[in-house]
């Protein structure tokens, strides 16, 4: 019995510590080379088209840095039986979609994401975990969809007791043996043309993790007509 707490003991704090150096030690550095960054983009402080093409770029890394490790942190969590933590405050949804879709604006500028709300989206949820959810939908959208088409996401509250999120894109159909691990960790799709990078395939599963820890959960319809919509009914309370 001895042994077996001992055992325990070390892996929790194995955890512990992995989990503090995921979220201090790399997220401090991260988060002062974007401030940084930032600062340089609205003080002025390049002189050139080139020098503020770089300062762009520093951005953008940065933040996907950032979303890698947001990722990273919650599928460790996950891993060792430990729940995506979520704290419901009141929330509207039609405010926190239009905010991620600015956010991806700024970063994909030849791209249109449309943002459509019906009803009332408000309720009780955890903004910031939500955030990552249309973050990563509406990023996968992009990512795999046809450039020349607009992502478009759609906030439906007309039933009192939920509402629906759905983020659609047109682009290559997914075979339907991928639709069943869609969901899954390190399920990866295929990234390719100039400008896209690979990522962990942790997205789509950190996202489903936190439908869940809302009440949720999420789906994905995909055809050659109609395109890929991933949709999720996510309850009010």
């Amino acid at each position: 019995m001895f042994a077996t707490r001992a055992g325990s003991a070390t892996i929790n704090n194995s955890r512990n510590l992995f989990l503090g150096v995921l979220e201090h030690d790399l997220r401090n550095p991260l988060t002062a080379a974007s401030m940084g960054a930032r600062w340089i983009e609205r003080s002025g402080g390049t002189n050139s088209t080139k020098q503020a093409k770089v300062v762009s770029e520093l951005i953008k890394s940065t933040e996907r840095a950032t979303r890698i490790l947001d990722d990273l942190l919650d599928l460790t969590r996950s891993s060792f039986g430990t729940e995506i933590p979520v704290s419901k405050l009141q929330t509207d949804l039609a405010v926190l979609s239009e905010t991620i879709a600015d956010e991806l604006r700024s970063a994909h500028h030849n791209r249109t994401i449309d943002v459509t709300i019906e009803g009332d989206p408000n309720g009780l949820w955890d903004a910031g975990r939500l955030g990552q959810v249309l973050s990563n939908l509406m990023a996968n959208a992009i990512q795999y969809g046809d450039d020349s088409k607009p992502v478009t996401a759609l906030i439906a509250g007309h039933d009192p007791a939920f509402v629906e999120v759905s983020v659609h894109n047109s682009g290559s159909t997914i075979p339907l043996d991928v639709q069943k691990t869609i969901f899954e960790s390190w399920t990866r799709g295929q990234v390719a043309g100039p400008g896209r990078h690979p990522h962990l395939g942790l997205g789509l599963y950190i996202s489903r993790l936190i439908a869940e820890a809302h009440g949720g959960m999420i789906a994905v319809a995909s055809t050659e007509v109609a395109g890929t919509t991933l949709t999720f009914p996510l309850p009010r309370a």
